[in-house]
């Protein structure tokens, strides 16, 4: 009787094994679903589940990461530990040598091809499942929160947000007088915002995110540039949109650049600041009564007349020492007291005088155009953003 017991036991264990998938472990929230997580501890997995848990209250998207045995048809695999496959659903599935998303319902169009890419990139090189998971959620995290943003009307914040306490007060509030100047008189958008980290966004999501998050631009195009500093990781870039991507092409961003990074680097933040409103200002105005500048059509560098004081006197220095070299080699000339020791004693006899045309012949050749193909490529370079806007824009270090 008991060794009928025990095969019937073995029977129902080894059907049991091949009936029902193993279901992937959750904690007591439910919300995240991992397959694979020995790797875990129940602190870790909570701690994760409750991170996700504070958007999924508002959220109807269910989010899984599974980790398969087989490299053989991957979505067969994960779809077997999903609740419903005709819901919301975000799988990340990982076999031994291959990764690959599945999106059902809203997450295809909540998540683009750029967006698991970012997702894998944030997850790439990180030393434990934790932390793997922990980068997994928060790019999805941020991916729904960003969509869930709400974009205002109007402008939320001042043209100068100094997060990073680069300026003294009375500093902000004269560059905040002249962001408004420029802005309102010329109608597209001029501000800046300093900040010490980004949260793991690149300095140039930051940038976009902030100027469309909290209202910037002017006119019904939402028209301006905004420069954003990241003392954190030493990081700048140009953020343009509407009107602002015409008036700041690629080439003039980067000749901007060059006129005023250098005193951020030398930490003259104000200078700086300045200089940029300068700029802004000046490139508006083209753009608005001429051509924007771009390739063939650039501002001239302004003179710098201290090194032209300093090549003058430099000059003055070389020239007069070598009129004073000559003079000290005449000393033993004496000045003659009249031009008749000069003069020949025969005197000079002229005995014949005419004048030969020979011919003329002038030669005219048409100065030759820049065309616009000899320029090279122009404008500006743009993108999309995760709120659907374009943008163009220019970064780098400082």
């Amino acid at each position: 009787m008991k060794r009928k017991v025990f095969i019937s036991f073995i029977v129902c264990l080894f059907v049991s094994m091949f009936t029902f998938p193993t279901q992937a472990r959750t904690s007591q929230l439910g919300y995240i679903h991992i397959l694979d997580d020995a790797q875990l501890t129940d602190d870790e997995l909570s701690a994760l589940d409750l991170e996700y848990s504070l958007f999924k209250n508002t959220s109807n998207l269910e989010v899984y990461y599974l980790e398969v045995e087989s490299d053989y048809d991957l979505k067969s695999q994960a779809y077997t530990y999903v609740k419903d496959v005709n819901a919301n659903n975000l799988i990340l599935a990982l076999s031994p040598n291959y990764y690959q998303f599945f999106r059902t319902g809203s997450a295809v169009d909540q998540f683009d091809n750029d967006d698991l890419n970012e997702i894998i990139v944030a997850m790439k090189d990180k030393e434990t499942k934790y932390l793997q998971l922990s980068a997994f959620w928060t790019k999805v995290n941020d991916k729904l929160v960003a969509d869930k943003q709400t974009i205002p009307d109007n402008r939320l914040l001042p043209r100068i947000v100094d997060n990073a306490n680069l300026l003294t007060s009375s500093e902000v509030k004269d560059l905040e007088t002249r962001l408004d100047d420029i802005s309102e008189r010329l109608q597209v958008e001029v501000a800046i915002v300093t900040t010490n980290g980004t949260n793991g966004k690149s300095i140039q999501t930051f940038a976009e995110d902030f100027y469309v998050y909290n209202g910037y631009g002017m006119t019904s195009e939402k028209s301006g540039i905004l420069l954003a500093i990241d003392m954190q990781n030493r990081d700048w870039a140009f953020a343009t949109h509407g009107y602002g991507i015409t008036v700041f092409t690629d080439r003039g961003m980067e000749y901007m650049e060059k006129q005023f990074i250098e005193s951020l680097s030398d930490g003259k933040y104000f200078e700086g600041f300045n200089k940029f409103a300068d700029l802004c200002e000046q490139f508006i105005k083209q753009a608005k009564e001429d051509t924007p500048y771009d390739v063939g059509n650039m501002p001239k560098s302004p003179f710098n007349f201290f090194w032209i004081v300093v090549a003058l006197v430099l000059a003055a220095i070389v020239s007069g020492s070598i009129v004073a070299g000559h003079y000290s080699q005449l000393k033993s000339v004496k000045l003659a007291g009249g031009a008749m020791m000069y003069a020949s004693k025969g005197g000079l006899n002229l005995t014949d005088k005419s004048d030969i045309f020979v011919t003329s012949h002038v030669s005219r050749v048409p100065r030759p155009k820049e065309s616009s193909s000899s320029r090279g490529s122009g404008g500006s370079s743009t993108h999309r953003h995760s709120s659907g806007r374009s943008f163009g824009g220019r970064s780098g270090k400082f």
